[in-house]
């Protein structure tokens, strides 16, 4: 956390942060940098998609919701607020749906919807090469 909290606080810090990551990368051909940038999106930033109720009943949020994840990641999960915002977003949100979950919230889809949205998604991620 203290190297995240450095990107913004040292000067230089994000240039020498890209610069390290170019020096990594620039080596890599194409298509396999490609197929793993694909790859983490198909899977790293992958959250469970939620129903839109079909009779109008449910309401949306005012505040963002990634301010709703982060007050149930400290209230239920014993996180700083620090720890909660750098906290990875796709285990957060997993985290957030189970406890909307255990509290009456219906709007998870089924495994059978969801399967088929990773298919739709990946499908469009391949259509583009």
């Amino acid at each position: 956390m203290a190297e995240t909290r450095s990107l913004y606080l040292r000067p230089h810090a994000r240039a020498r942060a890209l610069a390290r990551i170019h020096k990594t990368v620039k080596n890599i051909p194409w298509p396999e940098l490609d197929a793993a940038c694909m790859d983490y999106c198909l899977t790293c930033m992958r959250v469970p998609e939620h129903l839109r109720p079909s009779d109008g009943s449910g309401k949306p949020l005012k505040a963002p919701y990634q301010r709703h994840i982060v007050l149930c990641l400290c209230e239920r999960y014993n996180m700083t607020k620090e720890q909660a915002w750098n906290h990875p977003y796709a285990e957060a949100r997993c985290m957030y749906d189970v406890y909307q979950e255990s509290r009456g919230d219906e709007s998870l889809a089924s495994e059978t919807v969801q399967r088929h949205t990773d298919e739709v998604l990946e499908k469009r991620f391949t259509e583009k090469k």
